[in-house]
């Protein structure tokens, strides 16, 4: 299938490297509100650079990947289903609840279909995980923590106003990927408890390029959440741009005879590790998954458009993620849980011993 991406920025070379490998995507074209952005990677990976409207209006695409900032996907999103082309969408699917179901709406309206990132849970880290989980190599898994720690990035990117404006913050960036892990590994999400703060008041740049510019700050920068899924299982949660060092065991689920170290779900690579409760030493898991890279979700959707069956990286798992995420800030302004209201089915885990790129 031919592919076009909206959104010439760092991340896109993510998805032009792996289109370059994967076996059943092309991109051919590709657009940037910066036209001398896209003329650039136009130029990097040989295909033609186009306008937006040129772009969408391309009887040769069928697919677009989204890839431009937060506060653009809803408009971008529906510009793509509403052209008549299939919409993969950078995470998140949308800024709020409700713009994600006019996402959703909108694809069930036009026929075509609505993938979101992130696609690192179809990866062999995450993958290896489910698949312990689901022989229970730890017992019946009744609790957990994830945390995600870092001081922030105005020390080293050069445009860091991104991650402080509403859509940035640890949560919206960040907890994507925990969460659509755990949603994999445990189901959907019951309800959400949550509070957050800011560490600072204001955040100063100190890289070589911006030293000494302040930042709007829109959003949070220090959140703890409780987590219940349907399941019954509890999650501790907490996403953090405050934290200037911590040494804590990042991703971990508990079971009645063990303990289980989830590798870490921003990529596709790593092996969970287990430790049983009359064991002295952590052991790996070890599956013959394939690692796979970012633009995976993307292969899996057209590999299900040609089957007829439902992609993973999909539109209700994203809006259900989206949703519990604003449900962290919500709950603590409101004080008490909130339930989670829009549920998604849990996507088929892949087979083993599969290799790159391959799907079923």
């Amino acid at each position: 299938m031919k592919l076009g991406i909206i959104g010439c920025g760092n991340i896109s070379d993510a998805y032009f490297s792996g289109s370059i490998s994967a076996k059943n995507i092309s991109i051919i074209a590709c657009s940037d509100i910066n036209n001398d952005t896209a003329i650039k990677k136009a130029e990097m990976y040989d295909i033609e650079a186009l306008n937006i409207s040129e772009l969408l209006s391309n009887n040769e695409i069928e697919l677009i990947i989204n890839i431009t900032n937060p506060q653009s996907h809803k408009e971008v999103t529906l510009s793509i289903l509403n052209s008549g082309k299939h919409a993969y969408s950078e995470k998140p699917l949308a800024l709020s609840v409700s713009d994600g179901l006019e996402i959703i709406k909108a694809s069930k309206d036009t026929g075509y279909r609505i993938g979101c990132a992130p696609d690192t849970f179809l990866g062999s880290g995450i993958q290896s995980t489910i698949k312990g989980l689901n022989e229970h190599k730890i017992g019946n898994i009744f609790g957990g923590s994830v945390m995600f720690l870092c001081p922030g990035h105005e020390s080293w990117h050069p445009n860091p106003e991104f991650y402080y404006l509403k859509g940035g913050g640890p949560v919206m960036d960040m907890a994507v990927y925990y969460i659509t892990a755990l949603v994999n590994m445990l189901g959907p999400v019951k309800s959400v408890l949550g509070k957050v703060t800011n560490g600072f008041e204001k955040r100063v740049c100190t890289s070589e390029e911006r030293n000494g510019d302040i930042l709007k700050v829109e959003v949070p920068t220090h959140s703890t959440s409780i987590l219940e899924f349907s399941s019954g299982v509890i999650i501790n949660m907490v996403m953090s741009f405050d934290v200037q060092n911590s040494d804590i065991t990042p991703f971990q689920l508990w079971g009645t005879h063990g303990t289980m170290n989830v590798p870490d779900p921003n990529t596709f690579e790593g092996r969970p590790m287990i430790k049983m409760k009359d064991e002295d030493n952590w052991r790996s898991l070890n599956y013959n998954f394939a690692i796979n890279s970012r633009i995976f979700g993307v292969v899996d959707m057209v590999r299900a458009l040609k089957d007829n069956r439902p992609h993973r990286a999909n539109g209700d798992l994203a809006l259900h993620v989206l949703e519990t995420m604003i449900a962290c800030e919500k709950s603590s302004a409101i004080g008490k849980p909130i339930k989670i209201q829009n549920i998604c089915e849990i996507p088929k885990p892949l087979g083993l011993g599969l290799k790159k790129w391959e799907i079923d």
